[in-house]
């Protein structure tokens, strides 16, 4: 039976990668999407736009999103997870702000398409990827903090676009969101991605993904896991 290699400190990119990613998608999935529920109440009142309006734009931000993750994977593969990741935050954030600016329900319904669409090639899929690279000893403590920091942010956000929404009304709340937005992305060029699959390291020994023939207790009790 093969033994676990020794955990190998790991270097500094990899923490950047980790803060950065776990920053973008925090903002990308608590602000547009976990906050809508904050939004609609306000828009139903002030706008007077039907329940039947606004569940379309609930609906096609949670199908868009649906959809790009199915093609995220396809897309960092033929690009770089680097520039997927930023063209879905830039497709996020041009969707808030046209969001703001909406005068139907059908261009807010058509500004979430846009905002379901980047949060799902930006998001999920290619941080699990490039995590998953970046921390290929200790991958279930990294993918644990990306994760437990988008349900924290997601916690705190609506409260946030509460208190926005009283101050500058949700148009302004909204230009607040998708200015967050903006702000993490470039942290986006922090992320490096680790040597894929089958790679050896910079010491000689080979990758985490490189180690065939463990036990089921071993795989479970191992780091990565």
């Amino acid at each position: 039976m093969r033994t676990l290699a020794p955990d190998r400190p790991q270097p500094h990119h990899a923490w950047l990668t980790l803060i950065g990613l776990s920053a973008i998608s925090s903002l990308l999935i608590s602000g547009p999407l976990v906050s809508l529920a904050v939004f609609i109440p306000v828009l139903r009142q002030v706008e007077g736009w039907s329940d039947s309006a606004l569940g379309g734009a609930a609906s096609a931000l949670l199908l868009c999103m649906s959809l790009a993750c199915i093609v995220s994977g396809a897309l960092c593969d033929k690009f770089s997870p680097r520039l997927v990741i930023l063209g879905g935050g830039v497709l996020t954030t041009l969707g808030c702000i046209f969001a703001s600016r909406a005068q139907t329900p059908t261009s807010f319904v058509e500004a979430y398409i846009a905002i379901g669409t980047g949060i799902g090639l930006s998001a999920i899929v290619p941080s699990i990827a490039v995590l998953s690279r970046a921390f290929p000893d200790r991958r279930g403590m990294a993918l644990g903090i990306y994760f437990a920091s988008i349900a924290l942010v997601s916690a705190c956000f609506p409260t946030l676009s509460n208190m926005l929404i009283d101050m500058l009304g949700w148009r302004g709340a909204l230009m607040v969101v998708s200015g967050l937005i903006a702000l993490s992305l470039p942290l986006a060029l922090f992320i490096q991605q680790a040597p894929k699959s089958g790679a050896t390291a910079p010491d000689g020994t080979p990758s985490g993904d490189s180690l065939p023939g463990l036990s089921a207790r071993s795989a479970l009790m191992s780091p990565k896991y």
